[in-house]
């Protein structure tokens, strides 16, 4: 073996891996021919620091382990509503809030529906039907534009809270007898009711939220959006669904349903913290 040999040998990857140029030939040639040990020793430190380390194979292995998971959830039957263009996405949302509001209006229409006054009605669910949708374009935002200002998140929340307490104190009296229920003793167990409806509710809306999210509702203040705009779509549906319109009721079953998620899910957030 001469030196031209040697270095086609070496150039043609036959020592890349291990120690395929350990041979008798080639170390025949190299005892006697400084340069090309020279360039037998340079490669054998190349190839040393090719090689990885223990902390690089087990970064390596995490990697890999962490792009499985990660594909995996993309499988899951989720995964494709996920993966939806964010327009539609948001469509989605909204037409399941719609489903809600018809189903609320029509087969759990409150009893005193055809006394309702048209002018009251009609205002308020525009109201909220307009705070349901800035809560659903808040809450699942896409992820490549830009957080919404924090002040934008605050003021939302604020009025997500304060609008349901502001419309205990304008429900008009329709005169029906079912009216009656909402004082005295019967408070509270026709209150309590409206909160289980309310926050049964909510929960479905902020489940569809996480459905179709993109991982939008673990940035800034949008999970708590995502629940306030569950707790207007309650608010939306026991307006439609509930015949008693005084502000005790309102305030007790109505309007705490909004406090009642706010509360629930800061708990969650902390211990999701502390985990």
């Amino acid at each position: 073996m001469n030196c031209e040999q040697l270095r086609n040998h070496l150039l043609e990857g036959a020592a890349a891996e291990g120690a395929a140029a350990d041979t008798p030939e080639v170390r025949a040639h190299a005892a006697e021919c400084s340069t090309c040990h020279e360039l037998l020793a340079a490669r054998a430190v190349v190839e040393a620091l090719r090689a990885p380390t223990p902390e690089q194979v087990g970064d390596l292995r995490s990697l890999k382990q962490q792009v499985s998971a990660e594909l995996a959830r993309e499988t899951r039957p989720g995964a494709r509503l996920k993966s939806l263009p964010t327009r539609a996405r948001l469509l989605l949302a909204l037409l399941f809030i719609l489903a809600i509001a018809v189903v609320e209006g029509t087969l759990l229409a409150r009893v005193d529906m055809p006394l309702v006054p048209m002018g009251h009605l009609l205002p308020v669910l525009g109201l909220l039907g307009l705070l349901g949708v800035m809560a659903t374009w808040a809450a699942l935002r896409p992820l490549f534009r830009r957080a919404l200002p924090r002040s934008v998140e605050l003021l939302l929340l604020v009025l997500c809270l304060a609008v349901p307490v502001g419309l205990s104190f304008v429900q008009p009296a329709t005169g029906h007898p079912v009216a009656e229920r909402g004082s005295g003793a019967d408070l509270l167990h026709h209150a309590g009711a409206c909160l289980v409806h309310g926050l049964t509710l909510a929960v479905l809306v902020w489940l569809a939220f996480r459905v179709l999210d993109r991982q939008a509702l673990g940035r800034g203040l949008a999970g708590l959006i995502a629940g306030m705009g569950g707790a207007i779509v309650a608010t939306l549906a026991l307006q439609l669904h509930c015949a008693i319109p005084s502000a005790p009721h309102w305030l007790l079953g109505h309007a705490s349903v909004g406090a009642v998620v706010l509360v629930a899910l800061g708990v969650r957030h902390a211990l999701s913290k502390r985990a």
